[in-house]
């Protein structure tokens, strides 16, 4: 199976996105404790409305939950796409060639082959596949490449036949 491409901007951040994206049961009670928080929160700034006395730990408290939210939906993309511009590298069209005992790559700057155990995991997202070679080497595949949804699965069927489930 061959496999022709090339890694934008937009690719890079939604593959960061994608790589942030925590297991289903994590994604679960991180809502739930979002919950929790949201409702002390408000009932923070009501007391303060209101007039009572709030104790400075919740301002404290309060100012983290903002400035978390700020990193992660502002500042993150803003990093991610720098970090993109430096890796000149990712710019360049590529291709891989799977086979049933490695990966082939190749681009204009080189060439390389990759058995399969060297990859730890793999993660889909609805525009991204990612292959791992620890927790934080990843590849991207952006999926527009892929012409059809046979193809799709059959990338899918490949990547579990030799990592296993998706880790997302």
């Amino acid at each position: 199976m061959e496999y022709k491409g090339q890694v934008t901007a937009k690719d890079y951040i939604n593959a960061q996105w994608l790589h942030l994206r925590p297991r289903i049961l994590f994604r679960y009670i991180g809502f739930v404790i979002s919950i929790f928080i949201g409702i002390g929160l408000v009932g923070t700034v009501v007391d303060a409305i209101a007039g009572d006395d709030v104790e400075l730990i919740f301002w404290v408290f309060w100012g983290a939950f903002l400035y978390a939210g700020i990193w992660f939906l502002a500042i993150n993309p803003v990093r991610w796409k720098k970090h993109y511009k430096q890796q000149k590298l990712l710019y360049e069209p590529f291709e891989f060639v799977f086979s049933d005992d490695r990966i082939q790559s190749r681009s204009k700057v080189g060439e390389g082959l990759l058995d399969w155990d060297v990859f730890l995991k793999w993660k889909e997202g609805k525009n991204t596949f990612l292959l791992y070679q620890s927790d934080i080497l990843m590849h991207i595949l952006p999926k527009r490449y892929i012409k059809t949804t046979e193809q799709i699965d059959e990338f899918r069927n490949l990547f579990t036949a030799k990592m296993g489930k998706p880790s997302n």
